[in-house]
């Protein structure tokens, strides 16, 4: 299982290797209440924590962290990932998912998770992919 930066397209979304370049555009979209129930977030409401906060993603072992964008504009609107990848066991976790308030309910985190899901199953040849919520 080779996991390597790809970018995955919808009907509604693109996933795209997040980067630090998403920062500031994600940041526009985020807010602090979103992720009062996760065991990660942002230290403060401030543009300089949330770049933090990405590049620790980014720097998060055996992880690919993904921006989540509206296909007909291309602006980012929320992130996901895989974690813990583990090659020799053909597994992953899907998770570190956020998406801004006025796309919840709405058909991008479905999407995201099928195109994670199909990806990981057809393309990597996992055998099992857990959803870490």
């Amino acid at each position: 299982m080779n996991v390597v930066p790809v970018r995955l397209e919808g009907a509604t979304i693109v996933l795209e290797p997040l980067t630090p370049s998403h920062a500031a555009p994600l940041f526009r979209h985020s807010d602090p209440a979103l992720f009062r129930h996760t065991l990660d977030w942002p230290e403060d409401g401030g543009l300089a924590a949330w770049e933090a906060w990405v590049l620790r993603g980014l720097s998060a072992p055996a992880s690919l962290d993904f921006a989540v964008l509206l296909r007909a504009s291309g602006e980012p609107i929320g992130a996901t990932a895989y974690l813990e990848i583990r090659p020799a066991h053909r597994g992953l976790e899907i998770g570190r998912t956020w998406i801004a308030r006025p796309w919840q309910g709405t058909r991008v985190n479905p999407e995201s998770k099928y195109l994670l899901l199909r990806h990981a199953f057809e393309t990597l040849g996992a055998l099992r992919v857990q959803l870490k919520t």
